[in-house]
């Protein structure tokens, strides 16, 4: 599953050595067909793992939402605000649907991003092989 989505997403899952630093919408669930949580950010890895710790009070802390279930890399930040948005207006069949295409089981695909890298080792960069 995780595979699919990067061959999507070619440029890699951080800034690392390339010279446009990448940026990502994406959406957090509980369960399938659960609560959704759609936010953005120019580092996932670290992002996710925040909302998995519960480090900010926030919508997805009070409601569980700690799974990232979709995400988009973008080219740059005005993009990313504005892709954001766009999904937030959407009925949540077609936020669904989007998952769905590309994620059907609803799996946790954080740890296919971060692997065993740990967050405070400094930038990470994508992984050898995808």
């Amino acid at each position: 599953m995780f595979a699919v989505i990067l061959q999507q997403f070619p440029s890699g899952l951080t800034g690392g050595s390339s010279e446009s630093m990448p940026y990502y919408v994406y959406i957090l669930s509980n369960k399938p067909n659960g609560t959704l949580y759609i936010g953005r950010t120019d580092d996932l890895i670290k992002r996710v793992w925040q909302h998995k710790e519960k480090l900010i009070k926030s919508f997805t802390s009070k409601y569980d939402l700690d799974k990232l279930v979709y995400f988009e890399i973008l080219d740059d930040a005005a993009t990313m605000v504005w892709r954001e948005r766009r999904l937030k207006t959407w009925l949540r069949d077609w936020k669904v649907a989007l998952i769905e295409e590309k994620n059907p089981n609803w799996d946790d695909l954080y740890e296919g991003i971060a692997g065993s890298t740990c967050i405070e080792m400094g930038p990470l960069v994508k992984p050898e092989g995808h």
